[in-house]
């Protein structure tokens, strides 16, 4: 079947990806670049938690 892929081609194709991730350099503002698409994704996030646990404890204490 077409859909089922041998476990020497999924190695090859991991191993292939390792090897470009050793190889790939960032430029200047790339961290910059990440840090800040890891906050906006992460903060609604998170705040939606928090809210769920204010929620929660606002109902069973007050």
């Amino acid at each position: 079947m077409k859909w089922m892929r041998s476990k020497e081609e999924i190695r090859a194709q991991e191993e292939e990806l390792i090897a470009l991730k050793r190889t790939m350099e960032f430029e200047k503002g790339d961290t910059l670049a990440l840090i800040i698409a890891a906050f906006t994704t992460l903060f609604p996030m998170l705040l939606v938690i928090l809210a769920i646990f204010v929620g929660i404890i606002w109902l069973l204490f007050l």
